[in-house]
């Protein structure tokens, strides 16, 4: 017997839910809600450290309190980790709440935007394997 593509995107996507850090797990807004890029600040699961940390756009900031050693390499990859995971149950919070990958809510183009705008806050140039120039 054969599974189907549909039953081993199923199987994945509970596999993945279930390899979130409970503690990590947010209460994601409604569908209704369209304007998403609050959403890091008010979930509680980030400090006010790690949203400092997130939210800088130049990167020689971001290296330089790394090469101080005001903030650790350690300190800078679970910030951006946990806005990872923020902006993952932002997109599919039925599967990554509920391990239930049946119901996949529909992005409207406002919240699409507003999750590009809040996922990548991350200094990419400079940094190696970066796409940008």
């Amino acid at each position: 017997m054969s599974i189907s593509w549909q039953e081993l995107v199923a199987e994945k996507k509970v596999r993945q839910a279930a390899s979130i850090r409970k503690e990590w797990l947010i209460t994601p807004p409604t569908d209704d809600v369209l304007d998403v890029t609050d959403v890091p600040a008010k979930c509680g699961l980030l400090s006010a450290r790690e949203l400092e940390i997130t939210t800088i756009s130049d990167v020689t900031v971001l290296l330089h309190k790394l090469a101080t050693g005001e903030w650790s390499s350690v300190d800078v990859t679970t910030a951006f980790s946990k806005r990872a995971i923020v902006a993952h149950q932002v997109v599919r919070p039925s599967s990554a709440n509920q391990g239930d990958s049946s119901h996949l809510p529909y992005l409207g183009l406002s919240r699409q935007i507003a999750l590009q705008r809040f996922s990548s806050t991350a200094p990419s140039r400079g940094l190696p394997g970066s796409m940008s120039n």
